[in-house]
């Protein structure tokens, strides 16, 4: 498999000399596709109608490259999984169906065009001094919650960034934050091996629930909000009776 001619002549013209041994190795026909276009500056390449499975992007910058008809489902190449961690600007173009992780980096106020959307990093919220491994919205999407391996949860207003709340209680880091359907109610999950439940509105603590035998990774409310489930690197899911934070039947 080989590229078209006209992409040939667009990465001959604009290549780097540190990138000139991908190009010859392309025009030779003899392409190593896990190191082609490793780490490569591929600028304003026309990828569209490409079969670019098998190759290894990872590090390559693509500024102004053309994206869009590439199949970005395959299992290998050029994946939308793979262009996380591409470098990529706002001239790259992609195809109309792809969203990006909003993590990738932006010019500051300049959108970048996924699909019909068009988003913006609107704050950086700042508090926490530990990795954040859990984050979302409420029900009504005011607030967020997030938690983190400083062992607090906290609360922000979803509209000015503005930190409304610190929680404390857990004892070691905590992996799983998440809001009641009602908003109400948080849940939260940690390595210290408990689940917490906590009321949305003050920070106080309702319930601390007790089974797991070891880190709480992940945690839920079932969607009328009298349960909750929770997961464990001990191997096991349980199921709490969330209005007293007891075991629910059977669990």
């Amino acid at each position: 498999m080989s590229l078209s001619k006209p992409i040939l002549k667009r990465i001959g013209r604009v290549a780097h000399a540190r990138d000139l041994n991908f190009v010859q190795l392309v025009k030779l026909g003899g392409v190593d596709r896990r190191t082609a276009f490793r780490g490569a500056v591929l600028r304003d390449v026309d990828m569209r109608n490409q079969d670019l499975s098998g190759f290894d992007f990872s590090g390559t910058s693509l500024p102004g490259c053309d994206l869009r008809g590439t199949d970005l489902s395959r299992t290998s190449g050029l994946t939308a999984e793979a262009l996380a961690t591409a470098r990529v600007d706002e001239t790259t173009r992609f195809p109309p169906d792809l969203h990006m992780p909003l993590s990738q980096p932006r010019p500051p106020l300049e959108p970048r065009v996924l699909g019909a959307e068009h988003w913006w990093l609107l704050a950086t919220l700042k508090g926490h001094r530990g990795f954040v491994n859990s984050a979302g919205f409420s029900p009504d999407g005011t607030r967020l919650v997030s938690g983190s391996e400083d062992s607090t949860v906290r609360l922000w207003d979803a509209a000015s960034g503005a930190l409304l709340a610190t929680v404390t209680g857990h004892k070691r880091w905590v992996y799983s934050v998440g809001f009641s359907p009602d908003g109400a109610r948080l849940v939260s999950g940690s390595e210290d091996s408990t689940v917490r439940l906590w009321d949305a509105a003050s920070g106080a603590l309702l319930a601390t629930l007790k089974g797991h035998d070891g880190p709480v990774s992940s945690v839920g409310f079932s969607p009328d909000g009298a349960r909750l489930v929770s997961g464990g690197h001990d191997g096991t899911v349980r199921l709490w009776g969330a209005a007293l934070g007891a075991p629910a039947d059977g669990a």
